[in-house]
């Protein structure tokens, strides 16, 4: 199975391009948070806003939004490699994976801390990427919530070939225990870009990188 450091650039937003050139050749994806205000508070990176950035990276589209289906289309045909949505606002989950596929691009399912695993449970088979969120979505910079990464062991146990990503206060500390409980994929955005200007992206990835090795 590979395991795959992915940065998100939520926290960097306002100088997304300038990061993305830096870890560039650091990772082969990056996590990019859609946010419409009412799922959670904030808005963030529009269709737009994806359409403009110049990079050969993936990059997988997380829908934090109401009715994510018709957002399907533009987020496609904005680059995205994979899209994830929220079981929660979904109306037809099986029908939002299949027009993920239709656009060409792998499929993903989310679910927040309070929302029970068997929501998603029935389309499985379907699904290439399940991204369990370790925080509550909407902010960057929260403490992991070590009970979530329950869930990722039960999900490893029921679909043992599926992509698990995880999603929240993931650092040093913590990529461990995901990886420990089956995650494969991590993503990180404190962790790697954080506050402190002397971080430098690519050697915080080499550090998490390092310690799931």
């Amino acid at each position: 199975m590979e395991y795959e450091i992915i940065p998100s650039i939520l926290e960097v937003r306002d100088d997304a391009q300038k990061n993305l050139d830096m870890i560039k050749d650091a990772v082969k994806s990056v996590h990019i948070d859609v946010m419409d205000g009412i799922f959670v508070d904030d808005k963030t990176f529009g269709v737009d806003e994806v359409v403009e950035l110049n990079t050969d990276l993936r990059m997988i589209v997380h829908l934090m939004t109401v009715d994510p289906h018709h957002l399907v289309p533009e987020y496609a045909l904005a680059g995205a490699d994979t899209i994830i949505f929220h079981v929660e606002t979904a109306k037809d989950p099986e029908a939002t994976i299949k027009l993920i596929k239709k656009d060409q691009c792998r499929a993903g399912i989310s679910l927040r801390p309070g929302t029970s695993l068997e929501k998603i449970k029935p389309f499985l088979d379907d699904l290439d990427i399940v991204l369990v969120m370790t925080v509550e979505p909407g902010r960057g910079g929260q403490e992991i919530m070590p009970d979530m990464l329950l869930r990722v062991k039960e999900l490893r146990r029921i679909a043992p070939d599926m992509d698990i990503m995880v999603d929240g206060g993931i650092d040093e500390n913590t990529i461990r225990a995901a990886k420990e409980m089956g995650a494969n994929m991590f993503v990180a955005g404190s962790a790697i870009f954080g506050s402190k200007k002397e971080k430098n992206p690519v050697k915080e990835i080499e550090k998490l990188r390092s310690a799931i090795e």
